[in-house]
């Protein structure tokens, strides 16, 4: 039975539309965050009802997001352009509400990882062609069965594989590879590194401060429970309401352009940022329906409310866990085009107090503006400021509610992003990411950056401010500077924002050591004090 075709996707009601509900406060001052209803689906895929199809893809995904990447790239032709047309048909699915709205998004993360499993490590592209033409027919029926029975027999054959060669290290083959999967960067940084750093798993060990941990309970200490969020610290009234029409940029045209300057890793689909330039580029009339589908999936993403479970394989991750020499550094792999849409509303909200959000040299202008007060005649010192766990320890409730007032126009799809925790997948097990934002999405900097502006408008104003990300420093006389440090200690922890006293410098000029001995005594401040220039 052939599937239903692929519904257009319908236009935003302008008359009608509404921003979803502000976050009001309950009794106890936390945010209410609301949550809307999903219908229940009623499709036929195949030869199978909407509720067997669904259990069937849920435990399908369930097992697909731990696999290894092993799909060979879309071929072209008529299988290639059909492939491209499903995956199209799915995003326009979910763009368009339509009764496949319930599963739109998990088949379309399912589906790379089972037709585009390679039947072998050295198979051609004749083989490719063969076996693409004939999953699409199992799946058109709906028969994940076989399909999963198939691709999971190839991935225990990799992993044995894997396994065997774990021991072996072979720098030429792994540098031909990323050449040939035009990787350069990547292959010219491990021409070029020193021989620390790298990936780490789940069962290695790290030490940090004479203690030693497993990298997974690392990883889960560095990914806390959600925090409650406290009144004072949530802007009040009614948040402004953005048009839908400020979205009408996110096109077919954005798409493609963004897809041409992706770089990065596979997410749980197994498709790179290579891939995804191919299937919205080189697949003629197909490409450009996906591309359209894409298109009209971010606009639903930015202007509408939209229930977590329907979005939530979209936003899953695979983590990798970097080694920073000592340390672990998480980074998730998992849409830009937004953020190509509402850059200016972004810088324009940050301004001078945030430059992370891409104003044109804004490190040098911080640099510069430093030295020119630190050198002034009434100045005294300089307190250099580092957060710990920064991104991930973001109040998302705050961060969510005060982001409606200092930048509505991104507010909406952080919301449908980061409203409830997300999947990470590493090494076969999965941890949940419930606070913070996840970092390698490409939303995770101008999120913190917005986040964090409330925060510096309610420290002290008679000292300078620089901020970058996480990254403060203050300006001033030594107790104005006190003053402002006690106030980001008690305020900051509202916002998820805890400064780091181990790695916190208070820089001086010289004829203030003492007086600075002496004014921050007492305080979590551990490191000496530095002389700086007179």
């Amino acid at each position: 039975m052939p599937l239903p075709p692929l519904t257009q996707c319908k236009p935003l009601n302008y008359r009608n539309y509404r921003l979803y509900p502000q976050l009001h406060l309950n009794d106890q001052n936390y945010p209410i965050i609301p949550e809307l209803p999903i219908a229940e689906p009623n499709f036929m895929w195949g030869k199978k009802d909407a509720r067997q199809f669904t259990n069937e893809l849920d435990k399908t995904y369930e097992l697909i997001v731990h696999w290894k990447r092993n799909i060979f790239r879309v071929p072209q032709g008529n299988g290639g352009k059909q492939f491209v047309a499903e995956l199209a048909r799915l995003y326009g699915a979910f763009a368009a509400a339509s009764a496949l709205e319930t599963v739109a998004l998990k088949a379309a993360i399912v589906m790379p990882q089972l037709l585009l499993q390679k039947p072998h490590q050295k198979s051609k592209t004749k083989e490719h062609i063969t076996c693409l033409k004939r999953r699409l027919e199992l799946w058109k029926d709906g028969d994940l069965t076989s399909l999963l029975n198939e691709a999971s027999t190839t991935q225990y054959r990799l992993e044995k594989s894997f396994r065997q060669r774990k021991t072996t290290n072979n720098p030429a083959r792994q540098f031909a590879d990323l050449i040939f999967r035009g990787k350069i960067k990547q292959a010219l940084e491990m021409l070029s590194k020193n021989g620390t750093g790298g990936v780490l798993r789940l069962e290695d060990t790290i030490s940090t401060n004479d203690t030693t941990r497993s990298v997974k309970e690392t990883l889960k200490s560095k990914h806390p429970p959600s925090q409650p969020a406290a009144q004072d610290v949530c802007a009040q009234g009614n948040p402004p309401q953005v048009h839908p029409i400020t979205y009408d940029a996110i096109n077919a045209t954005l798409i493609r352009s963004v897809a041409l300057q992706a770089r990065g890793a596979c997410g749980p689909s197994g498709l790179e940022a290579y891939d995804w330039r191919r299937l919205c580029t080189s697949f003629q009339s197909s490409s450009d329906t996906l591309c359209e589908a894409l298109a009209s999936s971010a606009k639903r993403l930015c202007s509408v409310h939209i229930n977590h479970q329907l979005v939530s394989p979209l936003l899953a991750c695979r983590l990798i866990a970097l080694d920073k020499c000592p340390g672990v550094r998480p980074i998730g792999i998992g849409d830009t085009s937004i953020l190509k849409v509402v850059k200016g509303e972004i810088q324009e909200a940050t301004g001078s107090k945030q430059l992370c959000t891409g104003q044109i040299s804004g490190v040098e202008a911080a640099i510069h503006t430093a030295r020119e007060c630190f050198l002034k005649e009434d100045t005294q010192a300089v307190l250099l400021i580092d957060a710990t766990n920064a991104f991930n320890s973001l109040n998302r409730n705050v961060a969510l509610h005060n982001i409606q007032f200092t930048c509505p126009e991104l507010s909406t799809m952080l919301y449908n992003t980061y409203r409830a925790p997300s999947d990470l997948y590493i090494d076969g097990e999965t941890i949940l990411s419930q606070e913070g934002t996840t970092q390698g999405d490409p939303l995770a900097m101008p999120m913190y950056a917005l986040a964090t502006i409330p925060l510096i408008d309610k420290l002290p104003r008679d000292v300078t401010q620089i901020w970058y990300a996480d990254d403060a420093s203050a300006i001033g006389s030594l107790t104005s500077l006190r003053a402002w440090w006690e106030e980001l200690s008690t305020h900051g922890p509202k916002y998820g924002y805890y400064a780091n006293a181990s790695k916190t410098w208070l820089v001086t000029k010289e004829n203030a050591q003492s007086e600075a001995s002496e004014i921050f005594s007492g305080t979590a401040l551990t490191l000496p004090l530095t002389e700086g220039p007179t």
